[in-house]
């Protein structure tokens, strides 16, 4: 069997036509089933569930072209290999009607003579975290579906009724009932026999006015757009340890493998394990299975390959976790992710097609008779979006140096077709969490493209101008609530990519959905106040115990930044009038958010007009009071204390509590009842990781570095038990959560010192904090080249290919000229 876990190609990148001379393709219909013949009016059918199908062709060339341009798409989800050598993968993600193609130059796998193209499509049939189904109403999005076409200069290869088609039907996923998963699950039953090998159905649409078109553009994926970001890869990553173990069997119902482990042992005690080694034997019987654990000693995420040889024929279930087993039964902790593999005696191995993030792999042996099984392999091929180029950080401080790495881990295993929230959990492309990753890749990784794709796939709004939660995939396609304020941090993500790449087009694109979101929040404006208040759906902006409840102080804040970015925007464009507008709606909501101020306790409330909380105060209240230009400069040494992390600091969660989520505060919450356990007249609540990129911000904005620093550090608590990677809250959660990263950004941007002083970096600000820190080096990507400094205790070296301005940390600045500069430290401020 070809390895379908092999790294693929490069996408060509070429300029083909609208128009497609391929067709689109499936297998054919099951005898007795007729198309639905549909109008304008005529409701969804039901869908096809879960199929995975083979496409092949054969072709034959007299000689091996030098290159031969192909591309190709599919719903859901395809794998394309030549000569049994993979090509590639695909399509990313996107809303169905927005259906990229992927590009690929197959002259390095064909030979001359016979040539055969297989396609593996997969159709998921229920919407999941990483696809939603297309509308129906067409004849088209349905079920497994096809379309393909290459050139080689000579002649065309294309999808059409001569191409063969086989059902796999030996794969299979879990049913819904089953299933608490996010992400696909895969069953593969080597005992079953695929389908017969038939000729495609060539499928047309069947609406009023398609005209019977079987070649895109169709309803309904309009133009099929091409591959917007590079490929993914990664290394092949094999355990660190594994230990085996034997359980007494039981009567279990589940079918998914951690159900069944959690039932097996459930009266029981929690199982013993010794070492285990690669290509050992293990002796299985029908009343004791075996259960082999995994440690691969740190997230990973990709696909899976595990070879085993057996005497009999073994159920393996797979279940693949982030976090070590507790063998409790419903533990909140773990989700449900991994495959299920029905083996026939001898020697095999599973290839996963679909792909998992998680640290450990706890694989239960299951069979009907005495057996001897051997493990001979485990491994996970990577399949991430990675950093590219030379930017870096490193200091005298390796707990820094730690910490910088971490955020760059984190975000890479969240860097997939899109910003995932988390590698393990979900893999949704979550519209709030994106701006975090962006601001990792744009100032770690000179490869950008990731950042515009996930903003565009984000810029998907409602009706009413308001962005999903989380774009492409289920939570859209079932659209039952959105977060309104993840809206305003996508905004903060886009200002933030037109900071560093000046790319006015992509702006000029995207400003409209800016307008959009901004009117969507002013509908809820007081016009006595100019207050924002009262808005609906889901208001999180971070999962700290914060009130958002009334006129939050949080929201209003975030809602005045995003004015002012939205004007910064408008005026680059040439667009004064919404600029004006915009400043004009910033200074009615300043004059109102004087009402969050507490003089007696010199900090900004979370809200008021609620009988709930009302004396209650956060770091976020107060770091968006700064953010959003409405705090007046008197104010800023009462804030900085009160974002400083001390005795006054107090952390609580409405969703979870030590070391675990936690079902009833979370159905208190859902309730409306928000339980107060803290003294809000004296506490002031700490925002969660996410939250705390705001404080970051804010901190930077009052001078506060040595807070900020302070800050930090509190990241390294993430970093133990073998964990590379930042969670999601503090103290529970998933362990590897993107929007935990902004540490990292934090020491290029505050630490380092080096932003954009112009839309694309075309001359910058370098304003490093070497009065912090004994010596520091770092590289810092821009589109005009990197800029890298370093600095001891005696010079500041920066080497920059645009002009630039150098911040002292006493606040003295010297414009520079591109090119080296090497200054003494000791005529530098701080310098002796």
């Amino acid at each position: 069997m070809p390895d379908l876990n092999a790294a693929p190609s490069a996408t060509g990148g070429r300029a083909w036509p609208v128009q497609w001379q391929g067709h689109w393709i499936s297998a054919p219909a099951p005898a007795g089933e007729e198309p639905a013949q549909r109008t304008a009016i005529t409701p969804d059918t039901p869908r096809h569930p879960f199929e995975r199908v083979l496409f092949t062709h054969t072709f034959d060339l007299a000689e091996a072209p030098k290159t031969f341009p192909a591309r190709l798409t599919a719903d859901s989800r395809y794998v394309l290999l030549v000569n049994g050598r993979t090509v590639g993968r695909g399509p990313v993600r996107s809303q169905p009607d927005r259906l990229h193609f992927d590009d690929h130059d197959l002259a390095p796998f064909v030979i001359a003579g016979e040539n055969r193209v297989e396609v593996i499509v997969t159709y998921y049939g229920r919407p999941n975290s990483i696809w939603a189904p297309a509308r129906q109403g067409s004849g088209l999005g349905d079920r497994a579906t096809l379309v393909f076409e290459a050139h080689d200069g000579d002649h065309w290869l294309v999808t059409d009724g001569d191409w063969s088609t086989q059902i796999l039907g030996q794969w299979s996923t879990l049913p819904a009932t089953e299933s608490r998963a996010r992400v696909p699950f895969e069953c593969l039953d080597e005992t079953h026999r695929p389908g017969r090998v038939e000729f495609a159905e060539v499928r047309a649409v069947n609406h009023m006015g398609g005209l019977a078109r079987s070649q895109p553009p169709t309803m309904p994926y309009g133009r099929l757009l091409p591959r917007p970001i590079g490929t993914l890869d990664g290394d092949n990553i094999t355990p660190v340890s594994a230990g085996a173990t034997t359980i007494a069997s039981a009567a279990v119902d589940a079918l998914a493998p951690l159900y069944r482990i959690q039932q097996l042992t459930a009266d029981a005690s929690a199982p013993e394990f010794t070492a285990y080694a690669w290509g050992a034997t293990l002796s299985v019987s029908a009343d004791r299975p075996a259960l082999v654990a995994v440690d691969m000693g740190r997230i990973v995420c990709g696909y899976v390959t595990v070879s085993a040889t057996s005497s009999e024929q073994a159920r393996i279930g797979t279940a693949l976790t982030e976090k070590a087993v507790t063998f409790t039964p419903d533990d909140p902790n773990q989700h449900v992710a991994g495959s299920i593999w029905v083996k026939k005696p001898g020697h095999s191995t599973f290839r996963a097609l679909e792909k998992n993030g998680f640290r450990y792999a706890y694989l239960l042996i299951e069979t009907d008779r005495d057996t001897e099984v051997s493990l001979r392999d485990f491994a996970v091929r990577e399949d991430l979006y990675q950093l590219t180029g030379d930017g870096g950080f490193s200091s005298s401080d390796m707990e820094l140096n730690r910490i910088y790495d971490a955020g760059r881990r984190t975000a890479v295993l969240n860097s997939h077709d899109a910003f995932v929230d988390c590698p393990t959990r979900e893999q949704r492309a979550w519209t709030g969490d994106l701006y975090i990753h962006a601001l990792v890749h744009l100032t770690c990784s000179d490869d950008w493209r990731l950042v515009r794709r996930s903003l565009e796939v984000a810029n998907s709004p409602r009706g009413d101008g308001i962005l999903p939660m989380a774009a492409a995939a289920d939570l859209e396609y079932i659209d039952n609530v959105t977060i309104p304020d993840w809206s305003l941090y996508w905004v903060h993500g886009l200002y933030s990519y037109y900071r560093y790449s000046g790319d006015l087009e992509f702006v000029r694109t995207t400003l409209p959905t800016v307008s959009r979101i901004i009117s969507w929040y002013l509908a809820y404006q007081d016009a006595a106040t100019g207050l924002v208040g009262y808005t609906p759906e889901w208001n999180l902006a971070d999962w700290s115990a914060i009130f958002l409840d009334g006129y939050s102080s949080i929201l209003n804040g975030m809602l005045g930044r995003t004015l002012t970015e939205f004007a910064e925007m408008s005026r680059a464009i040439g667009n004064t009038g919404d600029a004006d507008w915009a400043m004009d709606r910033h200074a009615r909501i300043r004059a109102g958010f004087e009402r969050f101020w507490d003089p007696t306790r010199r900090v900004y409330r979370d809200h008021i007009g609620s009988e709930h909380g009302l004396d209650a105060t956060s770091q976020l209240a107060n770091s968006c009071a700064v953010l959003s230009g409405f705090a007046p400069l008197e104010r800023h040494a009462d804030i900085v204390a009160a974002l400083t992390l001390d005795d006054r600091s107090v952390y609580r969660n409405w969703i979870g509590e030590p070391g675990r989520y936690s079902p009833e505060r979370r159905r208190l919450h859902l309730l409306g009842i928000q339980q107060i356990d803290w003294d809000t007249e004296n506490e002031i609540m700490r925002a969660e990781p996410f939250g705390s990129a705001l404080v970051h911000d804010a901190l930077h904005e009052l001078g506060a570095h040595d807070e900020l620093l302070h800050s930090i550090r509190q990241w390294s608590a993430f970093l133990a038990n073998g964990y590379d990677t930042f969670g999601e809250c503090w103290g529970f959660g998933t362990p590897c959560h993107g929007w935990s990263s902004y540490p990292t950004v934090s020491l290029i941007r505050y630490i380092l010192g080096v932003t954009p002083a112009s839309p694309g970096f075309d001359d910058a600000t370098v304003a490093p904090r070497y009065d912090l820190l004994p010596s520091a080096r770092g590289t810092v990507p821009t589109p005009h080249g990197s800029i890298t400094l370093d600095w001891s205790e005696t010079f500041l070296r920066i080497d920059s290919p645009v002009p630039f301005r150098v911040v002292h940390p006493d606040g003295t600045d010297l414009l520079l000229s591109a090119g080296r500069h090497e200054l003494s430290r000791a005529d530098t401020p701080c310098g002796g």
